[in-house]
């Protein structure tokens, strides 16, 4: 065998044919070499069938063992009413039901009702996960596309006698005949509801007037409409003067104001865009408001209000578009206040500082929406030491001259980032701690470029630092994300205990912030 092998070596080390006396223990050895390939892959075909035998059986055994723990899973013994809570957390939030349209079986609850017999039965007997109903209609929509009418009465049934949140966007260029027909199913469960969040359109109007006495329960409602036609053709909106539960009213139109007339001695909290001398008919009649949102005509004329202010006596927090609004009103327990400004605005901090020494009030919060400017802002911060809650929202959009848009926005961000320069605790000795009271700080941006977010987080470190003014929460909204080494940083204070909300881009929660920032909820 050696002597084969080394002969074989030789052979293959050179060109040479081999010598008759070596081709017959070549020829052997060949035969040798075959017989034992044919045994090899013999062997490895046996091996492999067992293989695959094996791992079918190793399928089998692993669907079984997880089959038994599903047996054993502990959603099998869980109550039907806990079961119900966890259903309830699943629901999506509602502007993910407004994006949509309101409807999608992969989503909760409706997905609910597929998994098992067991889940259907909980999921159909909690009346709650189905109280409320998002329906919006969109311009490239076509009718089918929204919410169907029987998917619609079955969600209605599924409530029992739930109380129920209605949301209804309607559209003009959409076709008006599904929308009046799901109206009409809604309308017929009125004395059900507790919200109505409404845009109305020409079709929909007669259909919401009708309601009249009809709605009992409602304690919410918001309405907008941005068509014409509507505010040519109406005279009132008289539907909900006799909501006796009506505490919360929102209404966004555009010129001409349709009158709506209210149960205005029973609210609570409104916000309406409307001419001054509206605001003020509702502001005198409306003693037990705690939140208002004041937005009034650009070209007020102020000169013919009212000279003695309006008392609120329980008034907490209140956005004024017109910081003329300030000197008609007194408000002894106000805690937060937002403007849109425009500048400076050298009239808000006396007015500001006027309200304080005749109201007496325990204001903490300062929201500035528009444009501030790092000087203005500075200016109400040192004079008054008791806005402990900073908000400052830059909320510029862009013009129609795009070269004029980016001069706008470089000097806008310039302020922004100075009052983020001075605000920031330089650690110097001797040098004086820009508005020490501050407790919270809350900076957003809606336009482009960005805030300076290394102004931004230098700002927040070192007021997080500084034992004298150390801050305790914070809050970043942008519209593009901030730079990984700076969101690191910013997400490294958090964990060092700083309450801090960061979100930007497109993110649904930005848009909840700042309704939130300006009372627009």
């Amino acid at each position: 065998m050696q002597f084969q092998i080394f002969l074989m070596f030789a052979l293959l080390r050179s060109n040479e044919a081999p010598l008759e006396s070596e081709l017959s223990d070549i020829k052997t050895s060949s035969s040798d070499m075959d017989s034992r390939l044919a045994f090899l892959d013999d062997e490895i075909a046996r091996l492999r069938a067992r293989v695959e035998q094996l791992e079918e059986e190793r399928i089998v055994i692993r669907t079984r063992r997880e089959h038994n723990r599903a047996i054993l899973s502990p959603l099998r013994r869980m109550p039907p009413e806990v079961l119900a809570e966890v259903f309830l957390w699943s629901l999506p939030p509602r502007y993910v039901d407004y994006k949509r349209g309101g409807y999608d079986v992969k989503e909760s609850p409706w997905v609910l009702t597929h998994v098992c017999s067991r889940w259907r039965a909980v999921a159909l007997s909690t009346s709650s996960l189905w109280s409320c109903i998002v329906i919006t209609y969109f311009p490239e929509n076509v009718s089918f596309s929204a919410y169907p009418l029987p998917l619609v009465k079955a969600h209605i049934q599924r409530s029992g006698s739930q109380q129920l949140v209605v949301s209804f966007e309607g559209c003009e260029t959409s076709d008006w005949e599904p929308q009046v027909e799901v109206f009409r199913c809604l309308a017929q469960h009125c004395g059900r509801w507790v919200e109505l969040d409404m845009r109305l359109t020409s079709p929909l109007l007669p259909l919401l007037i009708s309601l009249r006495d009809q709605v009992p329960c409602l304690r919410k409602i918001w309405l907008e409409w941005y068509n014409l036609e509507i505010q040519a053709g109406v005279q009132t909106i008289n539907c909900f003067e006799t909501a006796r539960a009506l505490v919360d009213v929102g209404i966004s139109t555009l010129p001409p104001y349709i009158p709506i007339p209210l149960p205005v001695h029973q609210l609570t909290r409104y916000s309406m865009n409307a001419p001054w001398h509206v605001h003020q008919s509702i502001l005198k009649l409306a003693p037990n408001l705690v939140e208002a949102r004041i937005c009034v005509a650009t070209d007020e004329r102020w000169s013919e209000s009212q000279p003695s202010p309006i008392t609120l006596p329980f008034l907490r927090r209140l956005y004024a578009s017109d910081t003329e609004i300030l000197d008609y009103t007194t408000v002894p327990t106000l805690e937060e206040i937002a403007f849109c400004v425009d500048g400076d605005d050298l009239d808000l901090q006396r007015r500001l500082a006027s309200l304080l020494d005749r109201s007496s009030c325990p204001l903490r919060r300062l929201c500035l929406a528009g444009r501030p400017t790092a000087s203005g802002t500075l200016s109400i911060l040192k004079t008054l030491s008791c806005i402990v809650e900073l908000v400052i929202l830059n909320t510029d959009k862009e013009s129609d001259n795009d070269d004029e848009t980016s001069d706008d926005e470089d000097e806008t961000l310039d302020d922004v980032n100075t009052l983020m320069l001075m605000l920031t605790v330089s650690g110097v000795a001797g040098c004086a701690t820009v508005a020490p009271q501050l407790r919270c700080m809350f900076f957003g941006y809606d336009g482009k470029p960005s805030l300076s977010c290394a102004f931004y987080l230098e700002m927040i470190r070192s007021r997080w630092r500084a034992a004298h003014c150390r801050i305790e929460s914070a809050a970043l909204v942008v519209p593009e994300a901030p730079p990984p080494k700076a969101l690191d940083a910013l997400f490294a204070l958090r964990r060092d205990g700083l309450d801090l909300f960061v979100v930007w881009g497109d993110d649904p929660a930005a848009g909840d912030v700042v309704d939130r920032w300006l009372y627009n909820t």
